[in-house]
């Protein structure tokens, strides 16, 4: 594959704001993402958030990976494994952790 066709990422950590129910850019402080659930979510389960214990690990394993790794934005998968497999997460959810983290990498 030509280097011409790989998307640019940015490094970055990331930190669980939980007074403000957002993941943000440790560095810059910028929002990464919500962790307030969407109204058509919040029909179907019975929380606003998503839940603490998911975020802190979806933190723990984004933070835990070398940096060089980060192009490959799923640390080696080990973050879509997870969510894949996490019983207290939608798919909705893992679509807005997944989807949200891919653009802010993004350059």
């Amino acid at each position: 594959m030509s280097n011409k066709n790989l998307i640019k990422m940015k490094e970055f950590k990331i930190v669980y704001m939980d007074g403000y129910d957002e993941v943000r850019d440790l560095e810059t402080q910028d929002v990464v993402f919500s962790t307030k659930l969407p109204e058509y979510i919040t029909k179907y389960v019975d929380r606003t958030t998503m839940d603490e214990v998911v975020i802190d690990n979806v933190v723990n394993i984004w933070n835990s990976t070398e940096l060089e790794a980060v192009g490959n934005l799923w640390s080696d998968w080990k973050l879509d494994e997870y969510l894949l497999y996490e019983g207290k997460c939608t798919q909705e959810e893992r679509e807005i952790i997944t989807e949200s983290l891919y653009k802010y990498a993004k350059v």
